[in-house]
């Protein structure tokens, strides 16, 4: 637990429950909210290495946010209460705006063409993500369409992936900021809205626990068969080809991390691509079990 601050402190302390009133609030928010200054740098640093990590990692989720969305549709469609139906609209249209944010800094920075987007992200990736998209595309047609559940679909969003994902994000926003203040902005903004889903998908996992005991039996079988997936996906890969150029970049460009922390504890110039790895992989474990303790479950 000794790694945990910042956004994923507050997904670990929130407690929020799903209600009419979070839902209006929530629209209230999002028309009157300024996200950030703009997309394109200041000063964009011209680093070979840094500019390629950076284009590969933001390529990488506005890709799988896009993905991440469509999977939402299918979830939406047998939400069981109208609060859920409302609820997880605001999580699509907060998904497909993360992908429209990510896509949208590659475009004004004039790292990818905004004509052919979708195409460049894939290109620049050699659809590597689809090795991470696909079993998940699967799996989310067996539990939600296929055995008609619901709470598997919650449960896939808050444990399985944004539950996998959301310690890197945590960490992407710290390790860009001295060098792409403007991206670091984004996947901050993108990271307050994950706070919420983590928080309220818990409320919906434990109401749904409370009223059928069975749903238990269900939820366990789902997480176990969810996370042996990412268990043979070739997500470290990914997150290692980019994290070797970033460290490459970092070493070249050093003067400009002076009092930069990765975590409280751990300055952003003393890391490796294999400690920023094994950090991650802590967050990730002190996550999952944060949320399961708060949902009731034991694995």
């Amino acid at each position: 637990m000794n790694n945990i601050n910042g956004f994923l402190l507050e997904v670990v302390n929130a407690k929020q429950r799903l209600s009419p009133s979070v839902i209006s609030e929530w629209f209230d928010i999002k028309s009157t909210q300024k996200k950030f200054e703009g997309f394109k740098e200041l000063e964009f640093l011209e680093h070979p290495s840094l500019k390629e990590s950076l284009i590969q990692e933001m390529s990488f989720k506005s890709l799988t946010e896009y993905y991440a969305s469509k999977a939402i549709l299918d979830i939406i469609k047998i939400a069981p209460s109208m609060e859920e139906y409302d609820f997880l609209n605001t999580l699509l249209i907060d998904e497909t705006n993360h992908s429209f944010l990510f896509r949208n800094y590659l475009i004004e920075n004039n790292l990818i063409d905004s004509k052919r987007s979708m195409e460049q992200m894939a290109s620049i990736l050699s659809d590597t993500h689809m090795d991470v998209v696909e079993p998940f595309q699967a799996f989310i047609k067996q539990w939600v369409v296929n055995k008609n559940d619901f709470y598997a679909g919650i449960i896939i969003i808050t444990i399985i992936l944004e539950g996998v994902l959301a310690p890197s994000a945590e960490l992407s926003e710290k390790k860009w900021l001295p060098f792409y203040p403007r991206a670091s902005a984004i996947q901050k903004y993108a990271n307050s809205d994950e706070v919420r889903h983590l928080t309220l998908c818990c409320d919906i996992l434990k109401k749904a626990i409370k009223n059928n005991a069975n749903t238990l039996h269900t939820l366990k079988s789902c997480i176990v068969e969810g996370l042996g997936i990412w268990n043979t996906s070739n997500i470290n890969n990914i997150i290692m080809n980019r994290e070797i150029l970033f460290q490459k970049g970092m070493n070249d460009n050093i003067n400009l991390l002076e009092n930069y922390y990765l975590t409280k504890d751990v300055m952003l110039k003393d890391t490796t691509p294999d400690s920023r790895l094994k950090i991650s992989h802590e967050m990730v474990e002190a996550l999952q079990k944060s949320r399961l303790r708060d949902i009731g479950i034991d694995l």
